[in-house]
């Protein structure tokens, strides 16, 4: 029988610093789909990454503002914090989520410690809940 998860309350939307975090409550036991939005300067618009990671049925969005050289993301490393067994990141591109083939396997070995999925809404050989995209990232390591 799998492992229950507690239930999650709805928080509403908060200001941190430069970073946005928007809520919504998942049920018991049901894994969540987490999104991550980032853009490099605050002159750019992060809302169609949250529009779409919340279509494509992102239950939390982290929001951040950081350039993607930066290494010490605030909310990718919360992201990555929340994940749970089942759970899934999201994000828009793999862009978003690492700046080089390494820092992705990287992010992308701390998701999969997690027994967790991750998926690119634009790079979609990338996806770990399907056998291609879990045959194409064990080409890269």
């Amino acid at each position: 029988m799998p492992k229950l998860r507690p239930a999650r309350a709805a928080v509403h939307p908060k200001r941190i610093g430069s970073a946005y975090c928007l809520v919504r409550a998942g049920d018991a036991g049901k894994a969540m789909i987490y999104g991550y939005a980032r853009v490099s300067t605050d002159g750019q618009s992060i809302e169609a990454q949250i529009t779409a990671l919340t279509a494509a049925g992102a239950e939390k969005v982290f929001r951040e503002v950081a350039s993607g050289a930066k290494t010490d993301r605030t909310q990718l490393h919360r992201a990555l914090d929340a994940l749970g067994p089942g759970d899934m990141l999201m994000v828009t591109r793999l862009d978003r989520l690492a700046r080089s083939t390494r820092d992705l396997l990287n992010t992308l070995a701390a998701i999969t410690g997690k027994q967790a999925e991750s998926r690119s809404l634009g790079d979609t050989w990338a996806d770990t809940t399907t056998p291609h995209g879990r045959l194409m990232l064990a080409a890269l390591c």
